[in-house]
């Protein structure tokens, strides 16, 4: 988790976040630092809808949690934050899987 240890160079002032700086520290931070949920199709299929926030790559669908807030800033959410995020995640997947098609 590289999340934790910026987050403390910054709150400590060790790691100096500039213009220049910090869209490649978001960058490195949302390449490493995220949760995923991923289900893994035996076959590729296509759908009309998609759980909400989810995406479709080939066989995969995936759903990624990212550590930062959405803004301009290098804001990390909270462990509450977080989690409320996930679990409307799953929800809105286990909505969409009820309301599939069955197919024969």
């Amino acid at each position: 988790m590289i999340g934790a240890p910026i987050h403390d160079l910054i709150e400590e002032k060790l790691l100096n976040i500039n213009d220049g700086t910090k869209d490649i520290v978001k960058k490195i931070i949302k390449q490493y630092d995220y949760e995923s949920t991923l289900i893994i199709f035996k076959e590729a299929y296509k759908f009309d809808i998609l759980p909400n926030g989810y995406g479709l790559h080939d066989r995969y669908l995936s759903y990624t949690l990212s550590i930062l807030e959405d803004n301009e800033d290098i804001k990390f959410k909270s462990l509450v934050v977080l989690d409320q995020e996930h679990n409307k995640s799953l929800k809105s997947l286990e909505e969409w899987a009820n309301n599939l098609p069955i197919r024969k």
